[in-house]
């Protein structure tokens, strides 16, 4: 006989109405310690074939099994989105695919559908199968929203790009992020990137000299948010066409770049790989350095649901969810 989904919610959060136009969210009732697991929940719906008909073919055979409580959350899901299964579904399902699945499902998950996204998330998703996991990625004040990001894939830092993604959603994102992206330094700064990027892919020879690009680097580093659209591209590009002693001060001010980045805006382990292969074939001495970074960088991504096995043992296993 099927079961209910299982679930488990922190007794130190709770759903309630925001301030804002972003209806209901999920907000801590008192401190919360970064690395805390907040939710651990199973999909009601999960499948790689999100048509309506097998959303409510799926949806039919779990309602039965489904809690009281999980009745009313799925009654207050409705109330926000709509009537039926496929419109709480359109809009609050989630993408499995960023972590550790072996093939893109889309599943929709009761009380994590209440968590409002932002491009500066407090706590981060891992996926294992049918089965979310949420994890703090800093502290958390009592009253303060925790919030996730929707976003995942290329173009994260291309702020046209990330509130196109978010329209499918139904609204405008006006994160910390999003808002500073609209500031004249850091516009100035995206348009000095975008010139080189132009170059690059015009296949013109760079003409920016290491001095010049070091200034902009310098720059992005002083910035709250160091990163700009393009600025992998860019970095390959400069890499291409310089000598070893030029590209060895490009990286190290690219080493601080990372090492200030939040965990959420780490680059993929793809990209840092074609940076080390330059550098590999160029005998950048900081090659070495930028390997172990991104070694680091993959082992904390992959190790995180393992992670959570061992410092949450008690709590997965109590809720018979591995």
């Amino acid at each position: 006989m099927q079961e209910a989904p299982q679930e488990f919610f922190s007794a130190a959060i709770q759903v309630r109405q925001t301030q804002t136009n972003k209806g209901r969210g999920i907000f801590a009732k008192q401190i919360i310690p970064q690395g805390s697991l907040i939710i651990a929940s199973q999909a009601v719906v999960c499948t790689d074939d999100p048509t309506s008909e097998n959303v409510e073919a799926l949806f039919s055979q779990i309602e039965p099994t489904l809690t009281t409580e999980q009745r009313e959350d799925f009654a207050r899901l409705q109330k926000s989105h709509g009537p039926g299964i496929c419109s709480a579904f359109s809009t609050n399902a989630y993408k499995t695919v960023p972590n550790l699945q072996s093939s893109e499902k889309v599943g929709l998950f009761l009380k994590f559908s209440f968590m409002n996204h932002s491009c500066c998330p407090s706590a981060v998703q891992l996926y294992d199968g049918d089965q979310v996991y949420v994890i703090t990625t800093k502290i958390i004040f009592q009253d303060d929203e925790i919030t996730t990001s929707y976003l995942h894939g290329d173009n994260f830092w291309w702020v046209g790009g990330r509130q196109n993604y978010l329209k499918q959603f139904n609204f405008t994102c006006d994160c910390e992020l999003c808002m500073y992206q609209e500031t004249k330094s850091y516009i100035d700064l995206q348009v000095k990137f975008d010139k080189i990027l132009k170059q690059k892919r015009n296949k013109q020879q760079l003409v920016i000299l290491n001095d010049v690009y070091m200034v902009m680097l310098q720059d992005l580093l002083s910035h709250n948010f160091p990163m700009v659209d393009g600025f992998y591209e860019s970095l390959i590009g400069f890499i291409e066409e310089n000598n070893t002693e030029n590209c060895s001060q490009i990286i190290k001010s690219f080493i601080q770049i990372l090492k200030k980045l939040s965990v959420s805006h780490k680059p993929d382990f793809a990209i840092l790989v074609k940076v080390l292969i330059l550098l590999k074939r160029k005998n950048v001495i900081e090659f070495e350095e930028l390997k172990q970074l991104s070694y680091q960088f993959e082992l904390d991504r992959i190790g995180q649901l393992d992670y959570v096995y061992r410092k949450f043992k008690k709590q997965v296993e109590r809720i018979g969810m591995k």
